[in-house]
């Protein structure tokens, strides 16, 4: 009998991270001649033979009757996790409209199988070959019981020709509970997986959301932070976060706004292991509207872990009302330059997040191409159409589309 090795599972993992849909993203790539199939399996045989937790699976603990660990084989052998597909096969286009092409990821992914077994539910890569001039599509899936956004880009920036595979580690922290809940706050720690809570969102829970992904306009965003630091001098820099996070949420004009927050290098218990850790280590701070009212604001909010002393948390009204928006970042997370295949292009990446049925307006702050940043708006409100969302606040931050 083979050996396994076990992970123990976060509250968070166990009871609610189980229940959020996968973490995709594609890269698009031009004038490939000979695409790098083998520089792809490779790579990715090395990620799993470091990271084998990727092939894990959830298994219930004998008393607790919960899935409450990943479970993999200590030694090997690990599934194939990379498969090669043709765009005729799932209609992959990097000139399909964003919703279309996140089906198309989705199918790509979820309907592909190896030649003897389907590769491990929780992690996948796919290249998509005999795209539009010589193009290929390079397409990753990450269970969020696996780990966030931060992981998700550690992996995904592995697959560049300009890095390694490397281990990342994956045992929880005993530490980050304590350390956490010392920096957000009790209230705030848990507020966002509170049962009311999570009650409020499903009863506006959504059939469908309208969803557009632009370019954002650096030079605009640029002007905005020179006039901000002008009048107000207190304050020593601003990020692009900041700036384009305050135009949204006010744009939105919802009652009470979340902004997720990495918190790998915000805590003492962390120190030292930022770049290697993976799983779940982010939480979301509360906003409200006296707390996005200006980019200096949302700076008080992420360099403080806290929004204005003054606001309290929403109450149950506010919570189950459906007025809610939310703003978050990836592009921290991904390499500048993108990830770069030998002998190929990068022309367009996208993050493909799960449809917004539960916010009034959701914003995706990413790196479409190296070195700029693009923003992805879906909901109800404000995101249902492009007029309304050139017409806001965020308008004149918005470039073409993507």
């Amino acid at each position: 009998m083979e050996a396994s090795s076990y992970i123990p599972l976060t509250f968070f993992e166990r009871h609610f991270a189980a229940s959020l849909k996968p973490i995709y993203a594609v890269s698009f790539y031009l004038e490939c001649a000979a695409p790098p199939v083998d520089f792809l399996r490779q790579r990715v045989a090395d990620i799993v033979q470091l990271n084998p937790w990727l092939v894990s699976s959830m298994v219930d603990h004998p008393e607790a009757g919960i899935a409450d660990q990943l479970c993999f084989p200590s030694n090997g052998p690990w599934p194939d996790c990379f498969h090669v597909v043709t765009s005729g096969s799932c209609g992959l286009s990097a000139q399909a409209p964003y919703g279309e092409i996140a089906e198309c990821v989705v199918h790509a992914c979820e309907n592909t199988r190896g030649p003897a077994e389907l590769c491990a539910a929780g992690f996948r890569v796919v290249m998509v070959s005999e795209l539009a001039a010589d193009g290929i599509a390079l397409i990753m899936k990450l269970s969020h019981v696996f780990g966030d956004g931060a992981t998700f880009y550690k992996l995904f920036n592995m697959m560049s020709v300009d890095a390694v595979a490397v281990s990342l580690l994956r045992s929880p922290i005993e530490e980050f509970t304590c350390c956490e809940k010392a920096a957000l706050g009790a209230d705030e720690q848990y507020f966002m997986t509170a049962g009311d809570v999570c009650t409020g969102f499903r009863v506006n829970e959504k059939a469908s959301a309208s969803v557009h992904a632009f370019a954002i306009d650096m030079e605009a965003v640029a002007c905005a932070k020179s006039c901000a630091l002008g009048a107000h001098p207190e304050v020593n820099a601003l990020s692009s976060n900041d700036i384009i996070t305050a135009a949204f949420l006010q744009a939105s004009q919802c009652s009470w706004a979340v902004m997720p927050v990495d918190l790998r290098h915000r805590l003492e218990c962390l120190r030292g292991l930022q770049s290697f850790l993976a799983g779940n280590y982010a939480n979301e701070i509360v906003l409200l509207p006296t707390d996005f009212s200006s980019p200096v604001g949302i700076r008080s909010v992420v360099e403080s872990l806290r929004r204005g002393k003054s606001t309290p948390l929403p109450s149950i009204e506010m919570q189950q009302s459906g007025d809610v928006s939310c703003v978050t970042n990836v592009g921290t997370f991904a390499a500048e330059r993108g990830v770069q295949l030998p002998g190929c292009t990068l022309s367009l990446h996208l993050p493909m997040r799960p449809l917004p049925l539960i916010w009034r307006d959701i914003a995706y702050i990413f790196r479409p191409r190296p070195h700029t940043l693009g923003i992805i708006c879906a909901g109800h409100g404000l995101s249902c159409s492009e007029t309304s969302l050139r017409q806001s606040a965020i308008g004149k931050f918005l470039g073409p589309r993507l």
